[in-house]
């Protein structure tokens, strides 16, 4: 799980479909859905982050969408949540 202790409404408020766009290679954006109250969802934007351990192709699977599975399935240090966080944009509200 990537563990947030920032506020809760981080950077800009997206819809899925603002995400979506964001498809490719040189413009990646994913998001990771997190529980907290308000916030269902945070948007990163990973288009720079080449060096990932296990390849940025990763990212490329979930490009425009849902990163949560894929995210929770690999073992991720303090310090690898610490990294992700630095590529969080925004976030997406839960609808009242």
């Amino acid at each position: 799980h990537l563990y947030i202790s920032m506020a809760e409404k981080i950077g800009n408020e997206y819809s899925f479909e603002d995400i979506a766009k964001h498809n490719t290679q040189d413009d990646c954006w994913i998001y990771l859905k997190h529980g907290r109250k308000e916030v269902l969802a945070f948007v990163l934007d990973v288009s720079t982050y080449k060096e990932h351990p296990g390849g940025a192709h990763l990212f490329l699977e979930c490009a425009g969408g849902d990163a949560t599975d894929l995210f929770n399935e690999a073992f991720h240090s303090n310090g690898a949540n610490a990294k992700m966080r630095t590529f969080i944009i925004g976030h997406v509200l839960k609808k009242q």
